[in-house]
């Protein structure tokens, strides 16, 4: 976030700025994905972070991870899949479990693309809670969110129609992931 935002920081300019991220597809995989850590840590301690992913054992291990580091914003990951309805789906595991989603990989289309990953591969399906954007924000009290990051492979449209009307009434940004059939995933 640059030069200025550390200057707008060290002169107290930006004390009384609070920011609300939610982002669904919350794993830690990358370095980069340490998000209070990242630029995102100038608006702490008013700083709030939700995260999503399907993986209980990844929240977990996020979680457990912030309560050791000793954070002085609020972050937590819920294993909780987020998408367009409340209820439960199917996720599709695949051999790379990052790139697990919602949708069963279209495997005679992506195998077209230089650089596909065969990690693409379903190893295993689940049913997992899904709920939506919406009603987590209802049943937590949430009343904005000033950002979304979505990486979902493929989901993304289902997160935002889940969303619609905490999105509408409060967001900012949203920022898409852009790991689409890159070597990641």
């Amino acid at each position: 976030m640059g030069l200025i935002n550390n200057i707008l920081k060290s002169a107290g300019k930006l004390d009384l700025i609070s920011l609300t991220l939610c982002i669904a597809g919350s794993r830690k995989i990358y370095r980069d994905d340490d998000y209070g850590q990242s630029p995102w840590h100038i608006f702490a301690p008013n700083l709030r972070i939700y995260g999503f992913d399907a993986d209980p054992e990844a929240c977990d291990a996020a979680n457990a991870a912030l309560e050791a580091q000793g954070i002085t914003w609020f972050e937590r990951h819920y294993p909780l899949a987020l998408g367009k309805q409340v209820g439960e789906s199917t996720l599709y595991i695949t051999n790379a479990v990052h790139c697990s989603s919602l949708y069963e990989p279209n495997l005679s289309y992506t195998s077209r693309f230089q650089g596909f990953n065969p990690g693409l591969g379903v190893a295993a399906t689940v049913q997992v809670e899904t709920t939506t954007l919406d009603a987590f924000a209802q049943t937590e009290g949430l009343e904005s969110v000033e950002v979304l990051k979505v990486d979902v492979q493929g989901a993304d449209l289902d997160v935002l129609q889940g969303g619609q009307h905490l999105l509408a009434a409060s967001t900012l940004a949203i920022s898409f992931s852009r790991k689409y059939f890159s070597r990641h995933c």
